[in-house]
């Protein structure tokens, strides 16, 4: 697809973790394939403007990439009637609702089960309308219900939107939180400070598995974790380029 090829032509990743991505987005591997097809070409033309500015942001160093405006960026290359400074600052301000219900000395794991309550739980922080799960589109096949404008305007969500915001929300919080994927689904993962090492938050339940959970559930072979083609924490580049895989792939299918 158009950014992918454009972030394997800048060296952010790989042909195989452009592959992995693909499958944890399409439905079917016989999709998958084709959106390996998409990602390892760039004969899209390119909105220009906005490539320079995602350019500009995977060109920092590893832990200071603007997640929330590459994830925006590449918003606006799907429907250009996104408002992109409009969505960040409505972005900071979920971040400022959040902050603000932070006790002093709060842990990081005590801030991120208040992001999630402030999301996920009905209360004054989100004028008793709390996110949920879109039924209606489960898949995140709608190109727009993978829209962060979407998902902050409608508060309804699937695995694709759901844990991107989390992490966006993470960022701006100063939380250890990255991207991580396993066949057909995108995940938080979390370092958690409590226990040493990473875990997993499920973006459309708010709760914390570790890798065998999902690994059960999904039937993910352990071959695919030992090599680390599921469930491995992302880079912040590898983030941005799910981004793109995860807004652009219903994209690519409802016009083919």
């Amino acid at each position: 697809m158009l950014v992918i090829g454009v972030l394997l032509a800048l060296g952010t990743v790989d042909a195989s973790f452009a592959a992995s991505a693909a499958q944890a987005i399409s439905p079917t591997p016989r999709a998958a394939a084709k959106e390996r097809g998409m990602a390892a070409s760039n004969s899209v033309p390119a909105d220009a403007a906005n490539l320079a500015i995602l350019r500009r942001l995977l060109n920092e160093p590893e832990g200071q990439v603007d997640l929330a405006r590459a994830k925006v960026t590449i918003d606006h290359m799907v429907d250009p009637k996104v408002d992109v400074e409009g969505t960040l600052g409505l972005l900071d301000q979920w971040a400022a609702k959040i902050r603000a219900r932070f006790p002093p000395g709060a842990s990081n794991k005590a801030k991120i089960n208040l992001l999630v309550s402030t999301l996920y739980e009905s209360g004054p922080w989100n004028d008793h309308r709390p996110f949920g799960y879109d039924f209606s589109d489960p898949y995140g096949r709608d190109p727009n219900n993978t829209l962060l404008s979407t998902y902050l305007a409608r508060r309804k969500g699937q695995c694709v939107i759901m844990p991107i915001a989390i992490v966006l929300l993470g960022q701006k919080l100063g939380l250890p939180v990255t991207m991580t994927t396993a066949p057909y689904h995108l995940i938080v993962k979390y370092g958690d400070e409590e226990i040493g090492q990473w875990t997993n938050l499920e973006a459309t339940s708010g709760r914390f598995y570790a890798d065998s959970g999902y690994e059960q559930a999904l039937r993910i072979p352990s071959e695919a974790i030992k090599n680390d083609t599921f469930m491995r924490p992302y880079t912040q580049k590898e983030s941005v380029a799910l981004f793109a895989t995860a807004s652009l792939a219903p994209l690519y299918k409802e016009r083919r």
